[in-house]
C-alpha cells in the first residue's frame, strides 16, 4: 500500500467551500457561540482564526466573554443563556478556563 500525501490547507478550503454552499441553503446562517473567560492571548488568536474560518464556511461566530474571575456557576449560567437562544446552532467553550 502506498502512502498518500494530503495538502491540509487545500483540503480545509474544499471542506469550507462545501459547507458554505450547504449553509447558503439554510434560512439563516448557522451561529456558533464561543464562550470564554479571561484574556489569554493565544485563545484570542484562536478565536480570530475561528471567525475567519467560519466566515469562509458561511458560519457566524458570536463571542461571549466572562471575567477571568468567573467560577463554575458563572460558566454554567453563560451556557444556559446560550443554550436557550434559538438562533445559536452550537456552543464552543474556549479553554483554558480560569
Amino acid at each position: 500500500m502506498s502512502a498518500k500525501v494530503l495538502d491540509g490547507q487545500l483540503l480545509a478550503a474544499a471542506i469550507r467551500s462545501r459547507l458554505k454552499a450547504e449553509a447558503s441553503r439554510l434560512p439563516q446562517p448557522p451561529i456558533l457561540a464561543c464562550l470564554w473567560a479571561g484574556s489569554d492571548p493565544s485563545a484570542a488568536s484562536y478565536r480570530k482564526g475561528l471567525v475567519n474560518a467560519g466566515a469562509e464556511a458561511g458560519v457566524r461566530l458570536v463571542e461571549r466573554s466572562l471575567p477571568a474571575s468567573a467560577n463554575e456557576a458563572a460558566l454554567l449560567a453563560g451556557l444556559e443563556v446560550l443554550n436557550r437562544d434559538p438562533a445559536v446552532s452550537g456552543i464552543l467553550v474556549q479553554t483554558p478556563f480560569p
